[in-house]
């Protein structure tokens, strides 16, 4: 078997490699209606399907298990828990407050939000939220990109925040999540 070899290296020029271009170019340029339509057209379907495609809402649910001990009133506590009734001790060692639990309960996104939504100081109208906005540098992009370059706020009450705020408030606590805890 015995391989060809070429007795010479093609020729490479810049001049042949711009001809080839301006002919792919003017076969574009010879059918830009046909592009402008099919843009058009694909614009107007993929604007249609958003606009026709429902909402969809993720939500997240954290929970806590609490240890069950050889207590003689587990099963009795355990029954009453589910109502939300607290015996005390009577199921034994650990409970909710063991182990890994605390650190699931800080971790959770409620707590941090809630946590989030305090007041920074006694009797100010700025919360924890802001500060946090403020000092990681997500106030003034967030402003600008998403709210006409008006500044964001966080009052404690919660029932009449915008999309926006809720958003950059989810932001935060997944930054905080991932990677302050």
């Amino acid at each position: 078997m015995k391989q060809e070899q070429y007795p010479y290296e093609p020729e490479f020029s810049f001049k042949k490699v711009l001809e080839k271009r301006k002919v792919d170019f003017w076969f574009l340029w010879k059918h830009r209606y046909k592009f402008i339509i099919l843009g058009i057209i694909g614009a107007g379907l993929g604007a249609l399907y958003a606009w026709t495609r429902p909402i969809t809402y993720t939500s997240k649910l954290t929970f806590v298990v609490e240890e069950g001990g050889a207590g003689g009133g587990s099963l009795l506590s355990g029954l009453a828990g589910q109502f939300g009734f607290d015996l005390g001790g009577m199921s034994g060692t650990g409970g909710v407050l063991a182990g890994d639990n605390v650190q699931e309960l800080l971790r959770s996104r409620k707590m941090i939000k809630n946590t989030l939504l305090t007041s920074f100081r006694p009797n100010s109208s700025q919360t924890l939220a802001d500060r946090y906005a403020e000092t990681s540098k997500l106030k003034e992009p967030w402003a600008d990109k998403y709210n006409a370059g008006k500044t964001i706020y966080f009052p404690e009450d919660v029932t009449k925040y915008t999309r926006l705020q809720d958003s950059l408030l989810q932001v935060m606590v997944k930054m905080i999540t991932d990677f302050e805890l």
